[in-house]
């Protein structure tokens, strides 16, 4: 299962679980990470991210508060609330903050499948 936060054309979504074949399907390629960070268990992950299911998507990409979560937001979030402390801080663009996701994968993540042959 897959838990994400995702927004259709319109902006309008949330955070979901669905199985791996919903959350794939029409994708032509894709990449599996696992978290590398000490002491941070995939299951506490798993828990925290689902505190968050049903929350709207952010369309503001709005950082400094979680009542509207988008994709790497609700990744920080989970990460962060598992390991009891900050590992994964957003980036400032301006007077926003933004979790993008060189902020995630390039700290302490490792690329565990990647569709693409040779990668």
């Amino acid at each position: 299962m897959i838990i994400h936060a995702e927004a259709n054309d319109l902006g309008k979504g949330k955070v979901r679980i669905e199985p791996w074949h919903i959350f794939f399907k029409g994708a032509t390629e894709g990449a599996v990470y696992r978290c590398t960070y000490d002491n941070v268990k995939p299951e506490n992950i798993v828990k925290e991210s689902k505190r968050y299911l049903g929350a709207s998507f952010d369309n503001e990409f709005d950082a400094s508060n979680d009542s509207k979560i988008y994709c790497s937001e609700l990744i920080m979030l989970s990460i962060n609330a598992a390991a009891g402390k900050t590992l994964i801080t957003p980036t400032r663009r301006g007077q926003h903050e933004i979790i993008g996701l060189d902020d995630i994968y390039l700290t302490g993540f490792k690329k565990i499948y990647d569709s693409k042959p040779g990668k």
